[in-house]
């Protein structure tokens, strides 16, 4: 169904599984348009706007879409072909806001709002998807993040499952957006939450992220929360069924495979052993750090590989116990590596998360030195043959430790990343640029010290360790202007760099760009800090 440079990141089924929707951005520049083809085959034919996805909705016969185009948010809706025909109404909304979910029946359309509050805090609102009134808004708009997760199943059912995190704890809440009541399931359980109905609306299934790891829950409407045996591991996605739980689940070692709770593993696991983790835990200034450490076993004075410590991107996000080639990789080339779950990470608490948000980039920084320091003491790597590299957000914080901690690397690598959070300001799009507000505490013209103390580039002239930049030429998130001025000012300093293009956007999908992404990164590793005493 699609051919398309860079691969297809945006994608669905109609809820009756006739329908394939994706959204096509041929130039890969974060902007196209959906289309859609019927399963079974057929003519593909586009729906909606050119501009920057801005969510797909389908149910109840219906689909709504949104475009982000020129600070304007368009909302199409209509019927799915077969339910009732052609093209519905359009809808102009000033911002930025993303299409969620659409109820059972149809009737009604979740929306959400970025905001003054960026992307993380958006606002969360109800529309008739007929005529675009708003039938309801959050009624706790004041009290944290509003993140809507689905309607009920049942038709004419109006309760929309939330998620909010107005306290550390995720809370699970119950909207009835035509009663306007709102009621919470208690489950006591913290860190990351992910959750679903069950098909019969009586309850849901919960997937909790905590510590790196994942684990699925029942939770019946009107009891407390039931652990469902698994493996330790990560669990990609899960879908409930009528009789049980389907759930796509990995570990370090153990290649992903999608498991039932009723009928075992369904297929899956054909592919090489990962590399295992170790989890590391130290203490650093905002609290302890934790950290996997994957390799061969290590033992106090005996020989020591280098080590790669790998900086997750997002900020929120996190390094799980899941299969990772790209790990597997280094560690097949004589590596250790290291992933840190630093201030800002997910599944360790909403204090964990926030708590970088006084010092961008430095608080990371911070943690991961915390953790190097931890394993030194422990004589687990070799504290003087040690690289540093991440992708996006993790290139970003990569590129401050060289700058920050000149003398304490062999080299480092950065694909894609911020290095210039002003000069990205003024070329991104405007739900990021809501992000960095967010982040920030403002714009780079009313907070400039703090973009400037949290850019690379401020810190590139004191880079003594050789360091790699992979940019993209049509990356939209971290234009390759301000990488290319973060190389300029580290040769300015007399550091050594070199830079890499690639013809793509952010994130690539297609299998042979990924390998050529990883193959230069190796390559700069071993030329520069080989595991042998030679290159």
């Amino acid at each position: 169904m699609t051919d398309q440079p860079g691969g297809t990141g945006r994608y669905a089924l109609d809820p009756a599984g006739r329908w394939v929707w994706w959204f096509a951005d041929p130039r890969r520049i974060g902007r196209g348009r959906w289309w859609r083809e019927p399963f079974g085959g057929g003519v593909a034919e586009p729906v909606g706007p050119d501009g920057r996805p801005a969510g797909l909705a389908l149910g109840g016969g219906r689909f709504a879409l949104g475009s982000f185009s020129g600070g304007t948010t368009r909302v199409l809706t209509g019927g799915e072909p077969g339910a009732d025909a052609g093209r519905g109404p359009v809808f102009d909304f000033a911002g930025d806001r993303q299409v969620e979910q659409l109820s059972a029946d149809g009737t009604m359309l979740s929306v959400t709002d970025v905001g003054a509050g960026g992307p993380l805090r958006p606002d969360l609102r109800v529309l008739d998807p007929v005529s675009g009134e708003v039938l309801a808004d959050w009624p706790l708009g004041g009290e944290g993040v509003a993140r809507p997760l689905g309607f009920s199943p049942r038709p004419s059912d109006g309760r929309l499952l939330v998620l909010s995190e107005a306290r550390d704890e995720h809370r699970l809440l119950l909207w009835d957006c035509r009663a306007r009541t709102v009621l919470e399931l208690r489950h006591g359980l913290l860190g990351e939450l992910r959750a679903q109905w069950t098909p019969d609306g009586a309850g849901l299934v919960v997937c909790r992220s905590w510590q790196g790891r994942d684990e699925l829950y029942e939770l019946p409407l009107d009891g407390g929360p039931r652990r469902i045996p698994h493996e330790p591991g990560e669990i990609r996605a899960a879908a409930a069924r009528p009789d049980g739980v389907d759930y796509l689940w990995s570990s370090s070692e153990r290649s992903a495979r999608v498991r039932s709770t009723r009928h075992g593993t369904l297929y899956g696991g054909d592919l090489p052993d990962g590399a295992p983790v170790r989890d590391v835990w130290a203490d650093g200034p905002g609290g302890r750090v934790h950290a996997l450490l994957s390799g061969p076993p290590v033992e106090r004075g005996g020989p020591v590989p280098p080590t790669v410590f790998l900086l997750h991107g997002g900020p929120a996000a996190f390094d799980a116990d899941a299969y990772d080639p790209y790990v597997s990789a280094w560690v097949d080339h004589g590596y250790q590596v290291v992933r840190t779950n630093y201030r800002g990470s997910t599944g360790y608490g909403r204090a964990w998360r926030d708590a970088a948000a006084g010092d961008i980039g430095h608080a990371e920084v911070a943690d991961l030195m915390a953790v190097r320091a931890r394993l030194a003491a422990d004589g687990l790597i070799d504290d003087t043959r040690a690289l540093v590299g991440g992708s996006s957000w993790g290139g970003c914080l990569a590129l401050l430790a060289l700058g920050v901690h000149p003398d304490r690397w062999r080299a480092g690598f950065a694909v894609a990343p911020v290095a210039d959070f002003a000069a990205a300001y003024e070329e991104e799009t405007e739900r990021l640029r809501a992000l960095d507000r967010a982040l920030f505490g403002g714009t780079p013209d009313e907070v400039p010290d703090r973009y400037r103390r949290a850019s690379p580039i401020t810190w590139a002239p004191a880079v003594r360790a050789p360091v790699l930049l992979v940019a993209g030429a049509r990356d939209p998130r971290c234009p390759p202007a301000q990488i290319e001025a973060y190389a300029r000012e580290v040769e300015r300093g007399g550091g050594p760099v070199e830079l890499h293009h690639y013809d793509g956007g952010h994130e690539e999908r297609r299998l042979a760009d990924v390998v050529e992404r990883i193959s230069v990164q190796l390559e700069f590793a071993l030329r520069h800090c080989p595991p042998g005493d030679e290159p």
